[in-house]
């Protein structure tokens, strides 16, 4: 499996409101994929464990309010069979 180059982000040139999602979204994978204790430095690596209230006060919620989807749970269901169904090859 080739492993992609890390490049350096810069979260400065983001409004403030795409720097605090890009942080909830590190968050999240760190919390997601980062079983070792300690990082590179020795220091211990706490998993993201986000709770309801977290949430809730994320920027995530919310983000397709002015969007006129109709029924949710039509449109989630619709979303779900499109990726199920893709052509992979």
């Amino acid at each position: 499996m080739k492993t992609a180059r890390l490049t350096t982000i810069d979260p400065s040139i983001l409004p403030e409101s795409a720097r605090q999602e890009l942080h909830d979204f590190y968050r999240f994978l760190v919390g997601k994929y980062v079983t070792r204790r300690t990082s590179r430095r020795g220091t211990p690596v706490q998993p993201f464990l986000a709770s309801a209230a977290d949430l809730a006060a994320s920027s995530v919620v919310g983000i397709w309010k002015d969007r006129n989807l109709g029924d949710s749970s039509l449109f989630a269901r619709s979303l779900r069979d499109k990726a199920q169904n893709r052509n992979l090859s």
